[in-house]
């Protein structure tokens, strides 16, 4: 029997709140709204909940309090929506959270990490489209266009070009790519993934002249526009 993943949002952000919930619910998410530390304590204690999102005004303080009373129970994913990005990546350096979001923030991007950490690349609502400058990803049709040329690429290549996409404000590193598009059927090493990388650039660069897709040494890679 299919299970509705639950989500926990804590915000304390009325209005941003209400309508992240309406579009996580209209995705076939279920989602429970708290407010304050004592809420998640109770919450804590009736549900486990899959996915939790912590949205919180300012007070960094709090992000890593609600995050370590997350993780006492529950290894399940965390994604900190917030202005410090120096904040969110200690916190992702932690094991406190797996992803973060920048505010102000599009909310379609919310839904496609929710749905990347939930490993529902397929379940995108209807016509959704990711645009990066000239390349655009239609994620219902599985179609690439580099400045509306369609690219064929195969599975792997797409699920890379649509994970750098998704976190383009970030490094990913090798090992990144490795867990969440490879999972458990990885068999090679780190040059598996670069093969990988430049097969797709060359695909890229048929249609663009542009270098989207750079290369961080040591690290991994990121997308630059």
């Amino acid at each position: 029997m299919f299970k509705i993943p639950e989500l926990l949002l804590i915000s304390n952000d009325v209005e941003s709140c209400r309508k992240l919930s309406n579009t996580l619910i209209g995705q076939n998410y279920k989602v429970i709204q708290c407010k304050k530390f004592m809420e998640l304590e109770n919450l804590q204690k009736k549900m486990n909940f899959d996915l939790y999102i912590i949205d919180l005004a300012e007070d960094c303080s709090k992000e890593w309090k609600l995050a370590l009373k997350i993780r006492e129970s529950s290894n399940n994913p965390i994604i900190v929506i917030s202005h410090d990005i120096e904040n969110c990546e200690r916190l992702l350096g932690y094991d406190l959270a797996n992803d973060f979001v920048k505010k102000p923030y599009n909310i379609m991007e919310v839904l496609c990490r929710v749905n990347i950490l939930l490993n529902k690349k397929d379940s995108l609502f209807k016509g959704e489209q990711i645009i990066v400058d000239d390349i655009k990803i239609d994620c219902l049709k599985r179609k690439v266009l580099v400045r509306e040329q369609e690219v064929e690429l195969t599975q792997k290549e797409f699920e890379l070009l649509y994970y750098l996409l998704v976190n383009s404000d970030r490094v990913i590193t090798r090992e990144e790519l490795i867990k969440e598009i490879w999972k458990d059927n990885f068999r090679g090493n780190n040059r598996t993934v670069d093969t990988h990388i430049k097969k797709l650039r060359k695909k890229i660069e048929k249609y663009s002249p542009k270098d989207y897709i750079n290369t961080v040494w040591g690290i991994g890679y990121r997308v630059v526009v």
